[in-house]
């Protein structure tokens, strides 16, 4: 008798497939949108920003590492304003040095550069106000209680958003931002501007 081997088809890797889509978009939703809270007080719903931020920022970190990529610092500018321009004045000959010092370390110089121009960066100068969704991370990133110093009038992340969305002049320039890092620094304190930048990881 002739016998005829069956064929076998391998299991489906379709449940499998949808299981790990499903890991991934999640991933992704809490990397980008940060769910509202209807109904919630003001002070719990500033919290829960709070409190997503951070998993955020540390579930970005672990997902690229510490060093992954280079920082990108942004400065939303108001060139009209004296203190706005000093503060790109500054910020520009910070990274300048930065680079600097990095080519020299490179060639094998012996000169030993400051801790605060060791950090190299992208640096992002912006005049127009930030879009929603940046508005809202920088707000995140400020915490509770700091609506009102990025957004003039603003009691909260909800009515800072409303305001800056009616008129754009109520968002409150200079501001340098950390996106990696997670840091936002408000007016023309340079030491408050060097504090961000000292917190830069140095670049391997």
């Amino acid at each position: 008798m002739l016998l005829v081997p069956l064929s076998v088809s391998p299991p489906s890797r379709a449940p499998a497939l949808a299981a790990e889509n499903k890991r991934t978009n999640q991933m992704w939703r809490a990397l980008y949108v940060i769910p509202s809270r209807r109904g919630a007080s003001t002070k719990r719903r500033d919290t829960y920003f709070s409190i997503e931020r951070f998993n955020i920022v540390k579930m970005w970190k672990k997902l690229f590492g510490e060093n992954a990529a280079k920082n990108v610092i942004t400065v939303f500018h108001k060139p009209s304003a004296p203190g706005s321009t000093r503060v790109v004045t500054f910020l520009k000959q910070h990274q300048a040095n930065a680079q600097n010092t990095a080519t020299e370390d490179q060639a094998g110089s012996h000169q030993v550069p400051p801790p605060t121009q060791r950090a190299d960066y992208d640096l992002d100068i912006q005049e127009d106000a930030p879009t929603g969704d940046q508005l809202k991370t920088i707000l995140e990133y400020a915490g509770p209680g700091k609506a009102g110093t990025i957004v003039q009038g603003a009691r909260d992340i909800t009515d800072a958003l409303e305001k800056v969305k009616r008129d754009a002049t109520l968002f409150n320039r200079p501001l340098v931002v950390d996106w990696h890092q997670g840091k936002v620094t408000v007016g023309d304190n340079e030491s408050e501007i060097l504090k961000l930048l000292k917190a830069i990881p140095e670049t391997k």
